[in-house]
């Protein structure tokens, strides 16, 4: 009896004893935020004396991927995990802290709304009384006691007025660009409200962790999980110098997320990787052809047999909850890892792999969970680029100075907006395609008023000819007029087109420039090359020096029935 007592007890000791479950608190250090996902790292550390323990990770986001969680851990400790289960939790208590909170932020910024209200009406107020002073000065009755004001007082008149009236216009327009930016963050606040108010009970997920622990000692635990819900985009400001035409291109994402946890301080990462694309190439199947048939025709009775014989064939079965990390083969061990500082700098480090680039932001980041865009530095880089001017006189007689800019790094700009300075002036925006290492792409820096532009109509006549003036003959002739006032040697594109005939009835003769070779797509110019390209373009590409004039000719020949109305000449 005592021998089987023993035994017993030593089953129980040895294979039977219940888990501990100990909570287990995480905070998120690390983000990598993908074009349309997260990847979330918690972690946490506790002391673990040898036993087994089921850790319990609360108040995970509900839209988190199951399949998606690991867990990974370093310490002092020696122990392994042999089971990972996600599950839902209800929450019967509405976060009255977290509502509490946003309720208090909407009351100030309602707050803050009336007053720019409140000096909205005073500005108005302000204005009427500009008006009232001007009308009773202008419609006032001259007398002896009043006569007419002098022209000093006419202008001391309307200098007043029109200072003040446009201070307080100026005022007024910054008063309704806070009330927008105001309306836009009570409209993320008020959605937020009603969602927390709008359900009797909350649904958050839990970790639950089973661990055995062989030696005592500290452990950290990292928890990762991808969850959607957060996303991010590229822009990117071009500047160049207008001294010596270099080029500083800083690269920037645009980071949003609603996942429903905030990202405080955490090590943020930007990957280039698309995982909503399959990375598997798509395979081909047979392509089959056959003789159309059209679909049996069934009577009301059949029909309704046959919905229910295609639904017969639905699955019932739905995949297992849990994921179990002893599925994926042996135990995870947990070892014991150094930790290195993370030192702080304003772009980012690049991580090149095969398919992706991954930029590393140096310094901690903090990313609300407030589905508003957050601009991120992560790189700048210097590139090589070439500039020469362009100019299409037909449509606009200015020349545009263009840069044509070499991407020298080891990472793809994606496609993106771009905002382009010149000095210190803003250009414009524009958009740029993917440009992968050493490609080139090209950008507007504006109009360049040391270039004069100017095309002129020389010829336009028209003859007849046949017994009895049958067909029509129109000659057209322009003037194209570059002038440089620049102090020094310039490249400029100059761009103009014949027109190209959609029906045979009409002839569409070029006369100048006149094009050398069989082919006829060349020619030569005493500053350069002329080259006729596609769709009737004709371009000239030429230097031109200081204080120098170059004149251009294009001339042609439009012929064409009498009888006939020509659209577009």
């Amino acid at each position: 009896m005592k021998g089987i007592m023993g035994l017993l007890m030593c089953v129980f000791l040895s294979g039977g004893a219940i888990a501990q479950q100990k909570n287990l608190v995480t905070e998120i250090k690390a983000v990598t935020v993908y074009s349309d996902r997260a990847e979330i790292k918690r972690s946490g550390e506790i002391y673990l004396n040898p036993g087994d323990y089921e850790f319990v990770v609360k108040d995970l986001p509900v839209s988190l991927n199951d399949q998606s969680i690991r867990v990974s851990g370093s310490g002092t400790a020696s122990a392994k995990i042999t089971d990972i289960k996600i599950e839902t939790e209800y929450i019967d208590t509405l976060p009255a802290n977290r509502l509490k909170e946003l309720q208090e932020q909407l009351k100030l910024l309602v707050a803050e709304e009336r007053v720019y209200s409140d000096r909205q009406a005073l500005l108005s107020k302000e204005k009427d009384f500009l008006d009232l002073i001007k009308n009773n000065a202008t419609n006032q009755a001259i007398t002896k006691e009043s006569p007419r004001p002098s022209l000093d007082e006419w202008t001391r008149l309307f200098v007043f007025y029109d200072g003040n009236f446009e201070k307080i216009n100026e005022e007024i327009r910054g008063l309704e660009k806070k009330k927008s930016d105001l309306s836009s963050r009570k409209t993320s606040l008020q959605n937020q409200i009603s969602q927390l108010s709008g359900y009797g009970k909350l649904s958050k997920k839990k970790a639950l962790l089973s661990v055995s622990v062989a030696k005592a000692g500290n452990m950290n635990f990292d928890l990762m999980y991808v969850i959607g819900g957060a996303k991010w985009y590229p822009v990117y400001d071009v500047r160049v110098s207008p001294e010596d035409k270099t080029v500083e291109l800083v690269y920037y994402a645009m980071i949003s997320q609603r996942t429903g946890e905030d990202w405080k301080n955490v090590a943020l990462s930007i990957s280039t990787a698309r995982p909503n694309i399959s990375g598997s190439m798509p395979a081909l199947s047979a392509w089959y052809l056959n003789i159309y048939a059209p679909p049996p025709y069934y009577s009301d009775e059949l029909s309704g047999l046959g919905s229910m014989k295609s639904t017969a064939g639905m699955g019932a079965g739905a995949p297992a909850y849990a994921k179990k990390a002893a599925d994926r083969g042996e135990a995870e061990e947990f070892k014991e890892e150094e930790t290195s500082m993370m030192l702080e700098a304003e772009t980012a480090t690049v991580q090149t792999r095969s398919t992706s680039v991954v930029f590393n932001v140096k310094k901690p980041s903090s990313i609300p969970s407030d589905n508003f865009d957050h601009k991120i530095s992560i790189s700048s880089e210097s590139l090589n680029s070439e500039f020469a001017y362009s100019t299409t006189p037909k449509l606009a007689a200015m020349a545009y100075l263009k840069g044509t800019i070499e991407n020298v790094t080891d990472v793809p700009f994606l496609a993106g907006s771009a905002n382009v300075f010149f000095g210190s002036n803003f250009v414009g925006t524009t958009y740029i395609n993917t440009i992968i290492p050493t490609e080139k792409f090209s950008v507007f820096l504006g109009i360049d008023e040391a270039i004069r532009v100017k095309r002129e109509q020389v010829k336009d006549y028209k003859s007849e000819k046949g017994l009895l003036s049958k067909s029509t003959k129109k000659t057209f002739e322009y003037k194209i007029t570059v002038e440089s006032f620049k102090k020094t040697d310039e490249e400029i594109v100059i761009q103009d087109q014949f027109p190209i005939s959609q029906d045979e009835r009409i002839k569409v003769e070029p006369v100048l420039p006149e094009f050398e070779g069989k082919e006829k797509y060349t020619a030569s110019h005493p500053n350069g090359i002329i080259e006729k390209k596609g769709n009737g373009i004709v371009e000239w590409r030429l230097k031109i020096k200081p204080k120098e004039k170059i004149e251009l000719r294009i001339k042609y020949n439009v012929e064409y029935a009498r009888d006939l109305q020509i659209d577009g000449l």
